[in-house]
Formats: C-alpha cells, sequence, structure tokens
C-alpha cells in the first residue's frame, strides 16, 4: 500500500513538474508588455494558416520621387528584404537583381529565394526572428511599422509563392 501511496504522490509530482515547465514555456511567447502585445498581425483559427489582418501593419507612403525601388510595390517592405539577422546563413548578395530586371516587381520573397539558397532550417530560421525581435524590443522599434514587421515563418516555410504573395500584399 505505501509503495502504491508513493508511485500515485511521485507520479503527480512528475505531472506537476511537466506542467510548470509546459508553463514556463508558454509565457517565453506570451506577450510581455503592451508593445508585444499588439505584434499579433494575423488573424488565425486552429490548424489554419495566418491570415493578413490589413491595417494591423502601418503602411510607409510610397513617393514616386524618392521610391527606393524601381518599380511601385506592392506587397510590404519586408518581403524584398533580407534582415541583418539572417547574414549568418549566407550572402544576401546572390539575390542581387540585374540591371536589366530591376524595374520588374519580384514574383517570388527574397527571403524565400534565400532560404531555398542556403537551405536554412526552420529551426534556425525561427531563432534568428527571436533574435531580431528581441533586438527591435530592445530598440524600442514598433513591429507594427512596416519597417519593422517580422517575416512570418509560418507563411514562408509554406514555400507557396500565391499564399505568400497574398499575405504580404500592400493593403
Amino acid at each position: 500500500m505505501k509503495t502504491i501511496i508513493s508511485a500515485i504522490v511521485a507520479l503527480i509530482s512528475l505531472l506537476f513538474i511537466l506542467l510548470s515547465f509546459r508553463g514556463i514555456e508558454d509565457c517565453r511567447i506570451c506577450p510581455t508588455t503592451a508593445t508585444e502585445a499588439i505584434l499579433d498581425t494575423t488573424g488565425k483559427t486552429e490548424g489554419d494558416l495566418p491570415v493578413y489582418v490589413p491595417g494591423s501593419i502601418r503602411l510607409e507612403p510610397i513617393d514616386p520621387e524618392h521610391n527606393e525601388f524601381a518599380f511601385t510595390p506592392t506587397k510590404r517592405r519586408v518581403y524584398y528584404m533580407i534582415p541583418g539577422s539572417f547574414f549568418e546563413f549566407g550572402d544576401p548578395s546572390i539575390l542581387e537583381t540585374p540591371l536589366d530586371e530591376k524595374a520588374k516587381e519580384p514574383q517570388e520573397m527574397a527571403l524565400v529565394t534565400f532560404i531555398r539558397h542556403y537551405k536554412v532550417k526552420r529551426e534556425d530560421f525561427d531563432k534568428a526572428v527571436e533574435e531580431r525581435r528581441a533586438l527591435n524590443v530592445r530598440l524600442g522599434n514598433d513591429m507594427t511599422n512596416e519597417w519593422y514587421e517580422l517575416p512570418n515563418a509560418d507563411i514562408i516555410y509554406t514555400f507557396d509563392n500565391d499564399i505568400i504573395n497574398e499575405y504580404y500584399r500592400r493593403a
């Protein structure tokens, strides 16, 4: 009888420890500040891919005279850029567009091309995004602003250009 009670107590203790670790893990990704609380820019239902909610990212106006692109972008800024936190995976200059192609909008997100070329694992990608998130928080960057938007791995790792292009549209 004493052995059964000891086993039950041990099992309950183990269960409590596992639940405690699960709670700690969940809190790692829970918003801890008002700024972080508004960072979820997606609508999401269980099992579905995230859906971009128009207006959740503040878009910068495109000034035709000072447009940094040789075309009028139809996607948000993060679609065209390789954030510095990803340079550890490889040289982004592999994505440089030939001069005769500069005036055309790319049909594939720069990060998708980069990930395919350097075979970046999802876990490594997630780590780089979290490092970028931590840096943005430390610097006080507003990640609801187009300039500081973080790439969405769930969308990117579909490698489906239709899904990616729809998600990153300027709306």
